[in-house]
């Protein structure tokens, strides 16, 4: 095995690992591993966990680095968020609503209501993500007050521009916008392959 992939493995926070597979100790009955693998995992959920981590303490410790919040006025949703939990940080991972979500400021309220849970958990830091400059998401985090970081990413070969914002796109851009739905599904998976 490559030593470079043995160290990054040493790496993951324990609060980050796939619960284990419990091994079960059945003499004579041979089966396939794939086959082994889906019973393991169905004693395991059953409860049926000896020397490892069971299902219920697994599911306390995935409360730890996760959960979600959700937003609803009269037992409608309106908006819900995927975030996670490390360090004291908590990354808003997933987050959307629906239509009357806007009207109502609900992804406003769902966001003030998780810096307030994240804060009574102990976090002390709000991780709101990356976005580019002049889209409506980076103004949306910039009005709570946040002070924007550059962030560079990593690449390799030679650069590519890809911002939409990019004026050299605007035409594609509008092209794209006029097409027929069934058209821009059938040429867009292959051409996003390449934007990447």
């Amino acid at each position: 095995r490559c030593p470079y992939v043995m160290d990054v493995c040493k790496k993951v926070d324990p609060l980050f690992a796939e619960a284990p597979l419990a091994s079960p100790k059945i003499p004579l009955l041979r089966m396939r591993v794939a086959k082994w693998a889906v019973m393991a995992r169905l004693l395991w959920h059953a409860g049926h966990a000896p020397d490892i981590e069971n299902y219920p303490r697994a599911r306390v410790r995935a409360k730890q680095a996760a959960d979600i919040l959700t937003v609803s006025r009269g037992g409608e949703v309106l908006a819900s968020v995927l975030s996670l939990y490390w360090r004291g940080t908590v990354y808003p991972y997933w987050g959307g609503g629906t239509r009357a979500a806007r009207a109502a400021r609900a992804n406003e309220l769902m966001y003030y209501e998780l810096m307030r849970h994240a804060s009574a958990r102990g976090c002390t830091r709000f991780d709101f993500g990356r976005s580019k400059i002049g889209t409506g998401a980076f103004a949306f985090k910039k009005n709570w007050g946040f002070d924007p970081e550059p962030l560079g990413y990593a690449h390799w070969g030679e650069r590519r521009e890809v911002n939409p914002l990019n004026p050299k796109y605007r035409m594609q851009i509008a092209l794209w916008q006029r097409l027929p739905l069934w058209v821009a599904n059938r040429l867009g998976p292959p051409i996003a392959r390449g934007l990447g």
